[in-house]
C-alpha cells in the first residue's frame, strides 16, 4: 500500500528488499520453515522504530508483512522507564533511611505481610546478620523450628496476629521467654494494623519492648 511504498522509498529499499536485509531474513524463515506461520519483530532503523508482523499463508504460498511505526511510543516508554528508575532509586533511599532508623531503636520492630511472613526485622530483635537475612520471607513457625522453640510459642503469636487482622485494631500482650542463661524475660508485644487501603501490599508492624525490669519492680513493690 501507499504507506509501505513511502517506507521503502525512504530507506531506499529496492524490489529485492536490498537494504532491508533483516526483514528479508524473516520472510525467508517463514517460507523455508514449517514450524512457524507467524513472526513479529521490533526493528530500529535510522532512529525510527517499527514493529513488523509477518504471516505465512500456506494455501497461496506468500507472506504478508504488516508494519507499524512506534517511534513516538518507544520514546514515551523510554522516558517512563527513566522516571520509574528514578522513582525506585528515591524509594530505595527512603527505605534504607527507614531501615537505619528502625535498626537503632531500642525495641524489637518487624514488618509482616498478610501471611505473617517477615518482610523486615531490626537489629535489636535479631542481632545475628545471617539469621536476620534468613528470616525474611519465613514465618514464626519456621523461626521457632530454627531456634528450637516449642510450636506453642508460634501458635500463641499467630492467635494475636489473627485477632489483629479480624478486629483491625492494635493487639498487645506480655510474652514470657527464657534467654540463653535461663533467665525469664518479659516483653510487651503488639501487632498493629496498617492504615493503607491497598490490601495486596499491606505490611503489619510487630513491636516488642523488654519490660522485665518494670515487671520485677512492680512485683517488688507488691511484696
Amino acid at each position: 500500500n501507499e504507506k509501505a511504498r513511502e517506507l521503502l522509498e525512504y530507506f531506499g529499499v529496492g524490489n529485492d528488499f536490498n537494504g532491508f536485509d533483516h526483514l528479508s531474513e524473516l520472510v525467508a524463515i517463514l517460507f523455508n520453515g514449517t514450524q512457524k506461520e507467524f513472526l513479529e519483530e521490533v526493528v530500529t532503523i535510522d532512529q525510527r522504530t517499527f514493529v513488523f508482523s509477518l504471516i505465512y499463508f500456506e494455501d497461496h504460498d506468500f507472506v504478508n508483512v504488516y508494519g507499524f511505526e512506534i517511534t513516538n511510543y518507544t520514546g514515551k516508554i523510554i522516558r517512563q522507564g527513566e522516571e520509574l528508575k528514578e522513582l525506585n532509586q528515591r524509594l530505595s533511599a527512603q527505605e534504607m533511611f527507614l531501615h537505619n532508623i528502625l535498626d537503632i531503636l531500642p525495641a524489637d520492630v518487624a514488618l509482616f505481610d498478610n501471611e505473617m511472613r517477615f518482610r523486615f526485622i531490626n537489629r535489636t530483635a535479631i542481632k545475628d546478620d545471617k539469621v536476620r537475612n534468613w528470616i525474611i520471607g519465613k514465618n514464626e513457625f519456621e523461626y521457632a523450628e530454627m531456634r528450637g522453640l516449642p510450636t506453642s510459642w508460634a501458635e500463641g503469636r499467630r492467635v494475636y496476629f489473627e485477632k489483629m487482622l479480624e478486629t483491625g485494631k492494635l493487639v498487645e500482650w506480655i510474652e514470657e521467654k527464657k534467654n540463653v542463661t535461663g533467665e525469664i524475660r518479659y516483653h510487651l508485644r503488639s501487632y498493629s494494623p496498617s492504615l493503607a487501603n491497598d490490601k495486596s501490599s499491606v505490611y503489619y508492624i510487630g513491636y516488642g519492648l523488654d519490660i522485665t525490669d518494670t515487671i520485677q519492680s512492680k512485683r517488688a513493690l507488691e511484696e
